[in-house]
């Protein structure tokens, strides 16, 4: 597989490990929910669409400069969010007390 181009690469060459990686990725596209395997997927499919030659494996590890990150960034198909909505629990039924009711309890709260 070809290396990423020289003038692709940020000033320092070093080659970082796969997990660090990912993190950096989830971290530069606001995404933490999205598990390694998934990532790797949806990165080899964006290298795909854009014609490149190297695996998603690769642009993990590699530092790749900030003009070729943007363009996979930007053809990355990314699934919706999954998180659980956290509502807070009420009761939807109107109260039974009457309107005299309501009204005794009111003046009656008023007057303690």
């Amino acid at each position: 597989m070809m290396q990423l181009a020289r003038d692709d690469r940020a000033a320092d060459d070093r080659v970082i490990s796969l997990p660090d990686g990912l993190a950096r990725i989830r971290h530069d596209i606001r995404r933490p929910d999205l598990s390694d395997d998934l990532l790797l997927t949806l990165i080899g499919d964006a290298i795909a669409d854009l014609a490149l030659d190297f695996s998603a494996e690769e642009f993990a590890c590699e530092k790749a400069g900030p003009e070729l990150r943007s363009q996979i960034y930007a053809a990355l198909c990314l699934p919706s969010p999954v998180s659980p909505l956290v509502m807070p629990e009420q009761a939807l039924e109107r109260s039974r007390l009457t309107m005299l009711e309501r009204l005794r309890l009111t003046f009656r709260r008023l007057a303690s």
